[in-house]
């Protein structure tokens, strides 16, 4: 098996580092919206980058759209 030559620039495993500015947790009520209510709070709490370090619960129902 040949690997192409920009896969093999790319080290098995690295690291990045940095600081967080500040946490925002969001709580969501039974049947809220996920998708809209992470919109809202983006919006609601100017975040204009973010991850997602955790998430607890479980999701009730979906629907995906393209």
């Amino acid at each position: 098996m040949t690997i192409p030559a920009e896969q093999r620039q790319v080290p098995d495993v690295y690291a990045v580092t940095g600081h967080f500015d500040r946490i925002v947790v969001l709580r969501f009520k039974y049947k809220t919206d996920l998708l809209a209510g992470m919109q809202k709070m983006v919006k609601q709490e100017n975040i204009r980058n973010g991850v997602i370090l955790s998430a607890l619960g479980s999701v009730r129902g979906y629907q995906f759209t393209r």
